[in-house]
């Protein structure tokens, strides 16, 4: 289902389904459970790891406390009671998440908007939260069609463009398949901002991203987005499904296998350093008996018989 222009909400994320990795619910579990904690001090802790800075923000902003307030109190009024499986806590989770994240994208003249909205991303990335695709379009879309722009400084946007790339890159590669939708959309703004997100999708995290979108799309335009991200990052897990493309496409798209060629000589150039790491290795240690050990003849004496020895040389006719 694609946004519509509006880009009015949709309750999908309201009631998701885990479309994580079960062991990212398991993981995070111990500390989800502890948000219904009778004990505020507990309850709160729980919250805050959630929206701790991230790698890539690496740094406290104001907007923590009272984004972690609205956080418990949002699902305090949805789910009061503690869910009784980690699957449904974590479900109950991203849906507060989603809304706090859906409240902010809807106030984009409130002041301190930029911090506001890139702490309101931080748990979406954390989570894996796939089944807020959908919002994260949403504020692609908005960003792309100049809601913030007029309220905030060019400094200030490059803070929504980094925490949105990032949310965008943590997500599940296979939760994406609206952002794919809305990059072939029949709306012109639509497609702009996906694509706008594509060009921000150049972090190693997106490698996996860009690779379902080569298996995904089928314009010659957006795959040569995704390879000349591919290329950018340099990550050399891209080179295999880039052979496979390429030669593919030498048969059917001449231009793109030559692109493709392009990135290839770039990714190999920027690896050429590390080729030391696919040489062939001994599958396991050297045998501690060095009497097993392949060595001359001529180092043992008397020689044994098990030693390997050339072939003797043939008679003269």
């Amino acid at each position: 289902m694609q946004i519509e222009p509006d880009c009015a909400a949709n309750s999908a994320f309201l009631n998701p389904g885990p479309s994580v990795l079960p062991q990212v619910i398991a993981a995070w579990d111990p500390t989800l459970r502890e948000l219904w904690s009778a004990d505020v001090a507990t309850a709160h802790r729980a919250a805050a790891s959630l929206y701790a800075p991230t790698t890539t923000d690496g740094e406290s902003n104001d907007r923590e406390p009272e984004t972690i307030l609205c956080f418990q109190q949002e699902l305090n009024q949805r789910t009061p009671r503690t869910p009784p499986t980690p699957a449904e806590r974590y479900r109950a989770v991203v849906a507060a998440v989603g809304g706090q994240l859906h409240r902010v994208r809807e106030a984009p003249t409130q002041p301190f908007v930029e911090d506001l909205l890139a702490v309101a991303l931080r748990p979406v990335s954390r989570l894996g939260a796939g089944t807020l695709t959908q919002e994260i379009c949403a504020a692609l879309y908005d960003y792309h069609r100049g809601v913030w722009s007029p309220h905030l400084t060019r400094s200030q946007r490059l803070k929504i463009e980094a925490a949105l790339a990032n949310a965008l890159a943590c997500l599940p590669p296979d939760d994406l398949e609206e952002f794919w939708e809305n990059l072939h959309s029949g709306n012109a703004l639509m497609r702009g901002a996906m694509r706008l997100g594509l060009e921000w999708l150049t972090s190693d995290h997106a490698v996996p991203h860009l690779l379902c979108g080569l298996d995904r799309s089928t314009d010659s335009d957006t795959r040569f987005a995704l390879v000349d991200n591919l290329a950018r990052i340099g990550d050399p897990r891209a080179l295999p499904r880039l052979y496979a493309l390429r030669r593919t496409a030498a048969l059917t798209d001449w231009p793109l296998a030559r692109r493709i060629s392009a990135a290839i000589g770039v990714i190999e150039h920027l690896n050429r350093d590390q080729a030391h790491r696919s040489l062939l290795r001994p599958a396991q240690a050297p045998p501690q008996d060095p009497g097993t050990l392949l060595r001359p003849t001529a180092e043992i004496d008397p020689a044994p018989a098990t030693l390997l020895r050339s072939a003797d040389p043939a008679p003269p006719s």
